[in-house]
């Protein structure tokens, strides 16, 4: 899955004057259940970052890969400050799911959005494209 992350305003408690951007964040789901990034044995060319920092401003964009076979039926995004978006990867023509700041204490609200989803502190869109291939 091609994914780029674009930092427009720090989280809660920042490491300095950057936030970490991450695969952690991100998963599909499959017919066979929920998957997490993993690398192949395959090419890892213009791979999104496993883990680094960046500044209000800077973007991470990339491959994020997902070792599967099996078609892909979502994808999540789920950052550590609550924000949480859903993809249906069957058809990225339908609005995405969002929420932001979930209590603990409840399941999110989602409710519907464009492709393009904005939170208060980042710019976050899976890139439109997906591959159900290891290597992508």
């Amino acid at each position: 899955m091609q994914a780029k992350v674009c930092v427009r305003r720090l989280p809660p408690d920042p490491q300095g004057d950057r936030t970490r951007i991450s695969w952690d964040p991100w998963s599909i789901r499959t017919s066979f259940g929920t998957l997490h990034p993993k690398l192949s044995h395959s090419p890892r060319d213009h791979l999104y970052p496993s883990d680094e920092t960046y500044r209000v401003g800077e973007c991470a964009s990339g491959w994020i890969p997902f070792r599967t076979g099996s078609t892909v039926l979502k994808v999540r995004y789920a950052n550590g400050v609550g924000n949480v978006a859903i993809w249906d990867a069957t058809n990225l023509d339908k609005k995405t799911q969002i929420s932001s700041g979930v209590n603990v204490k409840s399941e999110p609200k989602m409710r519907d959005q464009n492709h393009d989803v904005n939170y208060e502190n980042c710019d976050r869109s899976p890139g439109g494209r997906r591959s159900t291939h290891p290597s992508r």
